[in-house]
């Protein structure tokens, strides 16, 4: 049998033992004794170190059972006034004597509220202080972390007016070797027109020597036959010549 005591947490200025019964039972022979704490919940009441089992008031104490643990037992306090648990189990039956210490819990309680008070209040007051300290670690951090992102956005801010005024170089740079090409192109186009013309002009030069050197070899062909004409003219005039003289 292991029953434990109450955790829950709550100031010290509350009624601590309300809703709240201690009991000391007897344990199995050589155990030793064993606390049995029982307290009063909206949902009923229970044992907080083993809340697996169910408890149950009836009108003389409590019903405690355990399906798990198999065994069911009660602590109760009859007509005679002594508090006893009677319990049944794999061992069989068996009873201890139980003694109610709730009022002397509650004397001890009494006693200590003060130091309880005064360890609360310390408590809170060192938990103020480290809340205040890590505020104000938290505030310098954050202004440590806005000037770095101010100092971040300024060198930021350089970086790309300088990458502007590069693309702006860039740009304008671009804009002269297309004019600078443009002009080359139309060097290119006019010098290739001039050279056509030239060949042309050439071509034409060409084409009238040649018609001139046929003019002149056809005028030499005629002044030739004009030639021989004319001497056989005169050669058939001095045969008629001497013809007559004879």
């Amino acid at each position: 049998m292991a029953f434990g005591v109450a955790t829950t947490e709550t100031k010290a200025d509350e009624p601590l033992m309300d809703g709240v019964r201690s009991f000391i039972c007897d344990g199995p022979e050589g155990a030793g004794d064993e606390p049995i704490v029982l307290l009063d919940t909206d949902t009923g009441w229970l044992i907080p170190k083993e809340p697996t089992l169910k408890v149950a008031k009836i009108n003389d104490g409590w019903r405690i059972s355990g399906q798990e643990l198999g065994f069911l037992g009660y602590l109760k306090q009859p007509a005679s006034g002594a508090w006893s648990f009677d319990l049944l189990s794999n061992r069989g039956y068996e009873k201890f004597d139980c003694i109610d210490i709730s009022d002397s819990v509650s004397e001890v309680i009494t006693v200590i509220k003060p130091l309880l008070n005064d360890s609360i209040l310390e408590n809170e007051k060192n938990a103020k202080l480290a809340a205040r300290a890590a505020a104000s670690y938290a505030t310098a951090k954050l202004k440590r972390t806005e000037d770095e992102l101010t100092v971040m956005t300024l060198a930021l801010e350089a970086q790309r007016k300088k990458t502007e005024d590069t693309l702006t170089l860039l740009a304008a740079a671009r804009i002269d070797v297309s004019k600078a090409d443009v002009k080359a192109a139309e060097n290119k186009v006019q010098i290739e027109s001039l050279g056509k013309n030239l060949n042309t002009a050439l071509a034409r030069v060409a084409a009238e020597q040649k018609k001139l050197a046929t003019a002149n070899e056809k005028k030499a062909a005629l002044a030739e036959v004009e030639r021989k004409r004319l001497e056989e003219e005169a050669k058939d005039l001095r045969n008629q010549l001497d013809k007559c003289k004879q």
